[in-house]
């Protein structure tokens, strides 16, 4: 799951939004990506993807697979057979998506379409209903999902105001990119035609020209002194290449990188051993300021999967979820168990999901690590409350410290005992 957040953050960053949908498979969510191409709302002007009138999502499957899904659905023969291959790929993101190999008519590929909406039932109840579709063929019928929210969530870059859609970080980018790549050509030609000298000579006074671009090859020449080639033989002075070409490619390339805020501390361009871990922490905070936005955006589109999720789990476990918890034994010591979540109660909850995680690098590790040796040096804590503040995941080697630590105490506690006994 991890990776298909990083996918989706990448996604967005590019097209502007991120999609994943959700649905159940043996009693277990299982989540999908969706390209924002293939993603059609009831309402356009709409950002709240929960409150859309409908969602349409369209995806392209093989003629076999879904043959055996509507099959399966008690769709009959005769429209089976209406079922075929199509080439509806115009939308499909990617240059590659839009060529699909075909064998034969079953391996070939068509789209489906499937409708979520919402219906409220006659106690009250809103559920969310699904169909599926070819062009030709109604592959699943109107079903019940059983739960209230749509099996989706959306995450925007950069929203648009009145749209239900956002905008990538490459948008703005695009043009600089294109006038500092025609920039590169036009120096690039500028170099081939004026930085390298050119020779010229006269083709009566030279007996084989074709000497003049061999290395270390001699010369013939016809009825004049050795003395005399430089007049017959010179190069042209070249060129010298203004450097505003230069300057310019590299202003274009900084101003873009500004604007963007992709800064040496933003890229993790920074040397440790020139600064300190709170003034590396300062200068990275101060670098990720323009991002503030799409990390809120980030934390509320895990925090509707986690939403999402809750109401497919209360829908999908009439015989309760089983979640895995942390208790203390009669021992006092922290176990694993497994917990049975009624099925009762998760209708009756209304969950709260709220992402509040502090961000974690190898500088704030750092930065850690430096506050515990001068406290360490100073002598404010000992070396034992040192080695037990250090965290889990530090550069120092808190396991083997540990170790130590207690060889030490268990070698001690021998020794205690004797001094004991002779009193």
């Amino acid at each position: 799951m991890d990776t298909m957040l990083w996918d989706c953050v990448l996604e967005a960053a590019i097209a502007g939004d991120a999609f994943l949908y959700f649905y159940e498979k043996d009693g277990e969510v299982v989540c999908e990506q969706v390209d924002t191409t293939n993603v059609y709302f009831g309402n356009e002007n709409e950002r709240d993807l929960q409150k859309q009138p409908y969602i349409l999502i369209a995806f392209r499957q093989t003629v076999e697979q879904v043959r055996r899904e509507a099959k399966q659905n008690g769709v009959p023969e005769d429209l089976l057979r209406q079922i075929v291959p199509d080439s509806d790929t115009a939308t499909q993101a990617g240059d590659s998506a839009k060529t699909e190999v075909e064998t034969d008519e079953d391996g070939g590929k068509c789209m489906v379409v499937l409708e979520l909406s919402r219906k409220t039932h006659k106690d009250g109840r809103r559920c969310v209903v699904s169909r599926k579709s070819t062009r030709y063929v109604e592959i699943q019928p109107e079903r019940d999902q059983g739960h209230a929210m749509y099996p989706m969530a959306h995450m925007a870059w950069e929203p648009i105001k009145g749209c239900c859609r956002g905008y990538g970080e490459v948008r703005f980018l695009i043009d600089n990119q294109i006038e500092e790549n025609k920039n590169l050509a036009r120096r690039a030609v500028a170099v081939m035609q004026s930085a390298y000298p050119k020779m010229i000579y006269r083709t009566d006074a030279i007996g084989d020209p074709e000497a003049l671009y061999k290395t270390g090859a001699s010369i013939g020449v016809n009825d004049m002194n050795a003395q005399d080639v430089q007049n017959y033989v010179r190069y042209l002075s070249p060129a010298s290449t203004s450097p505003d070409a230069y300057t310019l490619t590299e202003e274009l390339r900084e101003v873009t990188r500004n604007l963007a805020g992709a800064s040496e501390a933003a890229l993790g361009d920074i040397n440790p051993e020139n600064a300190s871990g709170k003034a590396i922490l300062a200068v990275r905070d101060a670098a990720a300021a323009p991002l503030s936005r799409q990390i809120a955006a980030y934390r509320q589109f895990v925090e509707d999967i986690g939403r999402v999720w809750f109401d497919m789990w209360a829908a999908y476990s009439p015989e309760g979820k089983a979640v895995l918890v942390t208790v203390t034994d009669a021992m006092g010591r922290e176990v694993q168990a497994v917990e049975i979540i009624p099925y009762e109660a998760m209708q009756r909850l209304k969950v709260h999901v709220n992402v509040d995680v502090s961000p974690s690098d190898a500088y704030s590790k750092y930065a850690v690590e430096q506050s515990l040796e001068n406290c360490l040096a100073n002598g404010w804590i000992t070396f034992e409350e040192y080695v037990e503040a250090l965290p889990a995941d530090s550069a120092a080697p808190k396991g083997k410290l540990t170790e130590i630590l207690q060889k030490r105490a268990m070698a001690a506690q021998p020794a205690l005992s004797g001094t004991e006994d002779r009193l």
